[in-house]
């Protein structure tokens, strides 16, 4: 009997510690998943935000602009510019770069 008890505590422990593996391993999938939509957000807004900047910069581009249109035009492109520039510093980042390995 009281090898059949070792036998059962030994089950026990490895059932256990299969959960808590099968748990770690869902919670590292489930953080993969929110990392992957979080990176395509952030490509489809600098998407959205590249069209901006460049048709602002076309516009202003042209000759004759009222310096309200002007003026307007360049606080889109500098206001517009400073997210794009902080996308694109954190994908050059060790984080980034590491988990675009996975």
């Amino acid at each position: 009997m009281l090898q059949l008890e070792r036998v059962n505590q030994t089950l026990k422990a490895e059932i256990e510690e299969r959960e808590r593996v099968e748990a770690a391993l869902q919670r590292s999938q489930r953080l993969e998943v929110a990392g992957r939509l979080t990176g395509g957000l952030a490509h489809d807004f600098n998407n959205f935000l590249h069209v901006i900047l460049m048709n602002a910069d076309l516009i202003g581009a042209a000759e004759g602009l009222p310096p309200e249109l002007a003026g307007a035009l360049d606080s889109i492109v500098q206001v517009g510019t400073v997210p794009a520039n902080s996308c694109a510093s954190r994908s050059h980042s060790p984080v980034a770069s590491r988990s675009s390995r996975w």
